[in-house]
C-alpha cells in the first residue's frame, strides 16, 4: 500500500486537518491546510501550512519545554527534532515536559496542529536555536497533552 493511501483516509477523519489532496499518486509532498480555534474570538480558523513530506518515517520527538524563566519571560516551546535537540534546550535553560518518538511527518502535523490550536507567545529575546514561533503562552503548558494528538493518529492508521 502507497503511503498516501494510508495518509489521505486519515487526513479526512481529523478536525485539526482539512487537506487540498489535489496533489498527484505519488507525489512527493501533499499540500494540506490545518485548521485550529482561535482563542481569542472562538473562531475556527485555517492556516496554510505549505507542503507534508510524504513517506519519511524516520523516528523524531515531538515535544513540549518549559522555559520559565528566559530572559525573564516564561513560555512553552512546541517542537520536533531528535534526542539532541532536546538536550539543547535543556543547556538553554528549558524544561522537558513532554517528548514522544513518533515518524517525523507525524511530529510536523501535530506542532502545526498545536501552534493553531493554542495561544501564541513570541519572546522579546530570540532563542538561539531559532522556533520564536513555535513558542505558546506559559499558562498552557499544563493543558496540552500532546498523547491526545498523537492518538488522532494511530487510531486512525489500523
Amino acid at each position: 500500500m502507497l503511503f498516501i493511501d494510508k495518509l489521505e483516509p486519515i487526513l479526512a477523519t481529523l478536525p485539526y486537518i482539512d487537506p487540498i489532496l489535489d496533489a498527484q499518486r505519488g507525489a512527493e509532498y501533499l499540500p494540506y491546510y490545518a485548521c485550529g480555534i482561535d482563542h481569542q474570538h472562538g473562531e475556527r480558523i485555517f492556516i496554510n501550512l505549505g507542503r507534508l513530506p510524504l513517506g519519511d518515517e524516520s523516528p523524531t520527538y515531538i515535544y513540549l519545554i518549559d522555559f520559565p524563566d528566559w530572559h525573564g519571560e516564561a513560555f512553552v516551546k512546541v517542537g520536533i527534532g531528535l534526542f539532541a535537540r532536546l538536550r539543547d534546550h535543556e543547556r538553554h535553560g528549558g524544561v522537558v515536559l513532554q517528548a514522544i518518538e513518533v515518524p517525523r511527518w507525524q511530529a510536523y502535523a501535530i506542532e502545526k496542529m498545536v501552534i493553531a490550536d493554542w495561544p501564541s507567545f513570541y519572546p522579546t529575546t530570540p532563542l538561539p536555536q531559532r522556533g520564536d514561533t513555535e513558542c505558546l503562552v506559559h499558562a498552557t503548558a499544563s493543558q496540552i497533552e500532546l498523547s491526545r494528538y498523537v492518538d488522532l493518529f494511530s487510531q486512525n492508521m489500523g
